[in-house]
């Protein structure tokens, strides 16, 4: 007979939250360190109406890396203001905010923020971004931004504010596109 922890019941939990909001099976078994056939055993648990709510809101079984979501603007520009929800729960200040994600990733925050950002954005576009069917949609689900989070915490990306609008941005030191997609927005807007 197996013994289960507190440490090892609470990690199920936090993978049944997680698997409910939509997180792929590998981003779950990272945050929870439970192997890959414990999640799919409590992927199995979930009712049918919430096992088709999980699918309809997973978009697929990988997750994009800050390369694939940092290179367009329109995604830069959408992941730049939901991160801000996710750090704005971690603290009012920005700073303190980056520190605490070189810590740790707060999965809690992180389903809150998305949840957030797919309110402002469905009352916005009149739909949620992750069932987004037309183009002019930009496409994001809790993946997109668990990944730019686990990056940040990696000190492969962050947030800097432009000098010109004062607009946090998500950056990447590995990649040429630092410019505000605020601004660049703006500009090509006005120029047009």
């Amino acid at each position: 007979m197996t013994v289960r922890t507190s440490h090892q019941a609470e990690n199920e939990l936090l993978a049944r939250k997680m698997l409910k909001a939509g997180f792929t099976t590998r981003t779950v078994v990272i945050e929870t360190g439970l192997p890959d056939k414990r999640i799919r055993t409590i992927n199995k648990l979930f009712d049918e109406a919430t096992l088709a709510r999980i699918k309809l809101n997973r978009k697929s079984h990988s997750t994009r890396t800050h390369a694939t979501l940092l290179q367009n603007k329109r995604l830069r520009m959408h992941l730049s203001a939901g991160i801000r929800f996710y750090l704005r729960l971690l603290s009012d200040d920005l700073d303190t905010a980056m520190r605490m994600t070189k810590r740790r990733r707060d999965i809690d925050c992180l389903m809150k923020a998305y949840s957030a950002y797919r309110s402002c954005i469905k009352d916005i576009d009149g739909q949620s971004p992750e069932l987004a069917t037309s183009s002019n949609i930009v496409k994001i689900d809790i993946n997109d931004f668990w990944s730019i989070v686990r990056d940040m915490s990696e000190e492969i990306v962050t947030m800097k504010k432009c000098s010109d609008c004062g607009c946090s941005h998500l950056v990447s030191e590995r990649h040429i596109q630092t410019d505000c997609p605020f601004c660049s927005n703006t500009r090509e807007t006005d120029a047009a």
